[in-house]
C-alpha cells in the first residue's frame, strides 16, 4: 500500500484580542510609528472622510477608510476627491 495524498483541514474559533487605543490629539489626528527602511518615526493617521476636498495633504502620513489604509510617502501628497477617492502624486520640490 501507498499513500499518495493527505488531506486534513480544521476549524477552531479563534480568541478576539483588543487592539491598542490611541487617543485622538486635539487637532484630530491620531499618531503611529512606523517602521520602514527609509523611516521610522511617529506619522499622523487621518481619516478620509476628515479630509477637505481639493487640499491636499503631505506625507508621511497614513490615511484610514472604513474599507481601506493608504500610506503617503515623505515626498508625496494625498488629494481627495469630492467623491471620496484619493489622487497620490509626488510632491512639487
Amino acid at each position: 500500500m501507498k499513500l499518495v495524498n493527505l488531506r486534513l483541514s480544521t476549524r477552531a474559533p479563534a480568541p478576539l484580542t483588543a487592539l491598542d487605543h490611541v487617543p485622538p490629539r486635539r487637532d484630530g489626528a491620531t499618531r503611529r510609528q512606523v517602521f520602514m527602511p527609509e523611516l521610522r518615526a511617529m506619522v499622523p493617521v487621518l481619516e478620509l472622510r476628515a479630509l477637505v476636498p481639493g487640499l491636499a495633504v503631505a506625507g508621511p502620513l497614513v490615511i484610514a477608510d472604513a474599507s481601506a489604509t493608504t500610506w503617503v510617502p515623505p515626498g508625496w501628497a494625498a488629494l481627495p476627491d469630492r467623491q471620496g477617492n484619493l489622487l497620490l502624486e509626488i510632491a512639487s520640490p
